[in-house]
């Protein structure tokens, strides 16, 4: 992979990319509203040869309300992921601290995330260039409940049929704090930093499932959960293949 990586941000072309992809889509009139960390899943890391997560932004255009029915047909390899999701109380300096960082998030919220996988991830430039496959997200709102200790929550996953139940959603994420840190670094690289209002996905707590027609529901045991129902116009139960 081009470039020489720290250990904690991304390296230039990296951010040079992503900066790239967030002005083509305000180009468009999208407004960016948070950032979402990708590739951070072990697997992850070790496709693209990483140390940390990518760092990728959210924007206006992509958001679907809790509970949305989201048509897929024209999407290309359409993917869904159940995220944790940090909802940020107050604008956080450059040089916070990890404890500045979970001072100021506001709550942690189940949350979904849209991916259509249009092309194989090689390198993880043209990866960031494209904002990590972000097409769209929904998250449950912000109960102000703040930073809340993620190591042995169980989080259960429900598709159709298909049950998970995560007891370790670091295990899949990395470590939550340590990706908080990794997307200010790179949020304040960038020049807008991490503000109040921001939502942050932290990472998916299960791998990527291709999406099919049918619910999707993430829940926390507390009981908050999200949800979106995915279709397609031309019917059927089975998944939604490439190209249809």
């Amino acid at each position: 992979m081009p470039g020489t990586k720290s250990i904690i941000d991304m390296n230039d072309e990296e951010v040079d990319a992503l900066a790239a992809a967030i002005s083509e889509r305000e180009d468009r009139g999208w407004r960016h509203v948070g950032w979402k960390l990708g590739f951070g899943s072990p697997k992850g890391l070790e496709t693209l040869g990483l140390t940390k997560p990518l760092v990728g932004a959210l924007f206006d255009a992509g958001r679907e309300i809790p509970g949305a029915t989201i048509p897929c047909d024209h999407m290309s390899v359409p993917m869904v992921e159940p995220e944790i999701a940090a909802w940020i109380g107050s604008d956080i300096s450059a040089n916070a601290s990890a404890d500045d960082l979970t001072s100021a998030v506001s709550s942690l919220a189940p949350a979904i995330e849209v991916a259509d996988v249009t092309f194989a991830p090689e390198d993880s430039v043209t990866v960031v260039r494209e904002n990590i496959y972000q097409y769209g997200w929904t998250v449950a709102d912000d109960d102000g409940s703040g930073w809340t200790e993620v190591r042995g929550r169980t989080i259960d996953i429900t598709y159709g049929r298909e049950q998970w139940t995560q007891d370790d959603p670091e295990s899949m994420t990395g470590s939550l704090v340590e990706g908080l840190v990794q997307c200010n670094v790179v949020a304040h690289q960038l020049g807008r930093g991490i503000r109040a209002g921001d939502v942050v996905f932290l990472g998916s707590v299960i791998p990527p499932q291709p999406i099919r027609e049918g619910m999707f529901d993430i829940h926390f045991l507390d009981g908050r959960g999200v949800s979106a129902t995915f279709t397609r116009s031309g019917g059927g139960q089975g998944p939604i293949e490439e190209g249809s």
